[in-house]
C-alpha cells in the first residue's frame, strides 16, 4: 500500500470496499462467499500439510514483521499518550462526547 493511501485511511477513518481493498493491496482476492473461499483454499493448499511445519513456517515468515510492529506500536503508544492525550483537543473531544455536544476545537 502506498504511503498516501495509508494516510488517507488513517486520517479519514473511512471504510473501503473489498474491491478497493484489493486495489490498495490490503487483500489478495475478493470472494462473494469468503467462508467458502477460505475453506476451499484450506482444502486445496493446506489440509495435506504438516500442521507443525506450517506453524514454524508462519513463525519464520512473520518474525521480523512482528518485531518491527512491536517497535512501531511502542512508538505510536508513546506519541498517543505524551502527545495526543496531552493536548487540549483530546480532553475537549472526550468532554464533548460525554456531554453529547459538538467539540470546540482549539487545534492544540
Amino acid at each position: 500500500m502506498s504511503q498516501s493511501a495509508a494516510e488517507d485511511l488513517l486520517f479519514s477513518g473511512r471504510s473501503v470496499s473489498g474491491a478497493e481493498a484489493k486495489a490498495l493491496g490490503l487483500v489478495d482476492f475478493v470472494a462473494d462467499d469468503p467462508e467458502a473461499a477460505a475453506l476451499g483454499y484450506f482444502d486445496a493448499q493446506l489440509a495435506g500439510r504438516s500442521a507443525a511445519a506450517l506453524g514454524f513456517a508462519v513463525r519464520a515468515a512473520r518474525e521480523g514483521m512482528l518485531a518491527e510492529a512491536r517497535r512501531r506500536l511502542a512508538a505510536v503508544e508513546k506519541l498517543y499518550l505524551e502527545g495526543t492525550m496531552a493536548s487540549h483537543d483530546a480532553i475537549e473531544g472526550l468532554q464533548s462526547f460525554l456531554a453529547k455536544r459538538q467539540p470546540a476545537w482549539k487545534h492544540h
